[in-house]
């Protein structure tokens, strides 16, 4: 009878340990890095150009790795809106859209709007902030508006800028914004933006880290950086440095803060010519960039999903980019299954 009693107790102390287990590992703040077309094949280039080995990228040693499919609700090859929208809702829709459901057309009429994550965010009380490098649409770009928007064209600045301020679903806007370019948003609306077509990106995610942090109930955050600009170095340049970015902020971070890194899409970028003298390993890795094969148009493959910090264990497998929502979801707490409806490995 004492044996049992004894069985009892800890069976009782061994649940509630892991229940306390599983509160402790939940994210207080979630960092989303997202590098415009950065599949497999960009990040082995700019690992070599970066390091002159494969694999040395920070975000390649990260424990949760997955690959997710990128295909949008009707099409096999997804623009940024459509891919942005699949990870920032959880749901599929069509391409140029932001955040509606796939009932929508591109600047011809609304679907449904789907709840994205900052407002998941907002409703439990965190700060919101999204920094962008793009040179054009800056932060009303595509990567960054699918989390905090809705719009049928993913071109609209000017409205998709609004919202930034005055979400549809009344409520505050986002907190901390910062943004490269203002081409496009200047030609809808009248805003101050820094005109640097080169924004540093790591001054302005310190910067926000630090005012987000304010908020004792947490923040989540989305970087997005142009690593899609058709010019190889350009492109495995900001990739290196965006890789830098999320060495530091996990360095002071990653016990508290779920950090992951995914891409909208691939792109063919990739190192070809087995018998050439520019592809010898003795060479300096950024002359990679000489023989370098670059096709700009979006592609289908599945892209990688990589992260770090609590919730990072959910991140394996063949998974969908619907899936990396329920990620996002679920650490924090805010979800308890990872489970989409298109399935995927949870």
């Amino acid at each position: 009878m004492k044996n049992h009693s004894a069985i009892a107790v800890l069976t009782v102390i061994v649940a509630f340990a892991g229940q306390c287990l599983a509160q402790a590992t939940h994210a207080k703040n979630v960092i989303i890095f997202m590098g415009d077309g950065t599949g497999v094949s960009s990040l082995n280039a700019a690992s070599i150009y970066g390091y002159n080995k494969p694999q040395s990228l920070y975000i390649q040693s990260f424990p949760g790795v997955a690959l997710a499919d990128t295909s949008t609700a009707t099409q096999w090859v997804t623009d940024g809106g459509a891919g942005a929208s699949a990870i920032a809702t959880g749901v599929k829709t069509n391409n140029g859209v932001l955040s509606e459901s796939s009932s929508a057309i591109k600047d011809q009429k609304d679907g449904a709007i789907l709840k994205n994550y900052f407002e998941y965010a907002r409703e439990h009380g965190l700060s919101t902030g999204a920094v962008s490098n793009d040179e054009r649409q800056g932060f009303t770009n595509a990567l960054t508006a699918a989390f905090f928007a809705h719009n049928n064209n993913r071109a609209k600045s000017g409205e998709i800028f609004e919202e930034m301020i005055e979400p549809r679903n009344g409520g505050t806007g986002i907190d901390v914004a910062y943004s490269g370019g203002r081409k496009d948003v200047l030609k809808q609306i009248t805003v101050m933006l820094s005109e640097d077509m080169d924004m540093p990106l790591r001054p302005t995610v310190m910067d926000a880290i630090a005012r987000l942090s304010k908020n004792p109930k947490g923040f989540v955050l989305v970087v997005f950086s142009d690593c899609h600009t058709g010019k190889a170095g350009t492109s495995l340049k900001r990739i290196v440095e965006m890789d830098n970015i999320v060495r530091e902020v996990a360095a002071t971070h990653k016990d508290d803060t779920l950090l992951l890194w995914t891409a909208d899409h691939s792109y063919d970028l990739r190192i070809k010519g087995e018998g050439l003298q520019e592809t010898l390993k003795k060479n300096e890795g950024k002359k990679i960039t000489q023989i370098i094969s670059l096709e700009d148009e979006h592609t289908s493959e599945e892209v990688p999903v990589m992260a770090i910090g609590p919730g990072s264990e959910r991140v394996h497998g063949f998974i969908s980019n619907t899936d990396v929502f329920h990620i996002l979801m679920a650490a924090p707490g805010w979800q308890e299954s990872t489970q989409s409806a298109t399935g995927g490995t949870q």
